[in-house]
């Protein structure tokens, strides 16, 4: 506790700071009766007029653990939040020389939703340096780009995967990296982490949605492109046999016009031949 002179009046005021206040204020306090006991004592005296001259600051890290009736008018009113954001972490990536090695798709990306951004705030100083710092340095060399293969089960690989085709590589969003940093940080999984990449998140059903789509889709055009061909070789191969067939028919019809002709022909002859005869029969003179 600090007391200090305020200079107006000659009026003693005290200046209280309470560090790690979610110790001693948190949404359990009904569990733990001492730390509200303790708080009604510090802010709940009798003399109104020499309380109000006192200034109450309260820290912690972990805001969320606060019970929301010490923001109530007269309490701790005032919430003040220095939590970092996004360009704050960028701030620091910047002056810690790691910002370069960013993908373009983080840089890209000037703010954050709620539910990256409760990631993100949970950063400072001390845990940057001591703690992000080498764990990034393991994850960027194994995640090179910041992308990483999912994981995927041996059928559902056999089925869309082809022979001798790359896996692909799936870009890692701002707010599944931070999440996945802290959920090893908070269960102090961190110092065994050798650099492989989990996305901590389950997809959302509109991401389920859109990839059952999208595979439908390619589903759809391979059926289609499969089709395609296979009508293509069938009319070429019925377009083959119908070239031979008339082919030979032309063939055929002109050995028979051949052969036609050159009966007709042996037929002229014999009709010659006949005619001949019997005209030099009639010529003869009869024996009587």
């Amino acid at each position: 506790m600090v007391s200090f002179i305020r200079e107006e009046n000659g009026e003693v005021r005290y200046i209280l700071f309470i560090d790690e206040a979610n110790q001693v204020n948190t949404s359990t306090v009904l569990q733990e009766p001492t730390k509200l006991t303790f708080l009604k004592e510090c802010m709940g005296g009798d003399d109104r007029t020499n309380e109000t001259q006192n200034l109450w600051i309260a820290a912690t890290n972990h805001l969320d653990q606060i019970d929301i009736a010490v923001y109530q008018s007269g309490r701790l009113s005032n919430p003040l939040c220095f939590s970092w954001t996004l360009g704050d972490f960028i701030n620091y990536a910047d002056d810690a020389g790691i910002s370069s090695q960013f993908p373009q798709h983080w840089m890209e990306t000037k703010t954050l939703n709620d539910e990256d951004n409760q990631w993100v705030n949970k950063f400072n100083k001390i845990i940057f340096d001591k703690d992000f710092l080498p764990f990034w340095n393991k994850f960027i060399n194994n995640n090179p780009g910041a992308e990483y293969e999912p994981e995927k089960d041996n059928d559902n690989q056999t089925n869309n995967q082809q022979p001798n085709q790359q896996p692909k590589k799936v870009k890692i969003k701002w707010g599944e990296f931070f999440e996945f940093f802290w959920r090893l940080y908070d269960s102090k999984q961190l110092e065994n982490f050798e650099g492989k990449f989990t996305n901590p998140r389950n997809p959302k059903i509109g991401e389920v949605l859109a990839r059952v789509d999208q595979s439908l889709i390619l589903t759809a055009n391979k059926i289609s492109e499969d089709i395609s061909k296979s009508l293509d070789t069938r009319l070429k191969e019925l377009n083959q046999t119908a070239n031979q067939t008339r082919t030979a028919i032309q063939t055929s019809q002109t050995a028979m016009n051949g052969t036609v002709s050159r009966t007709m022909q042996q037929i002229s002859a014999l009709l010659s031949t006949i005619a001949g005869n019997m005209s030099g029969r009639r010529s003869r003179s009869p024996p009587w």
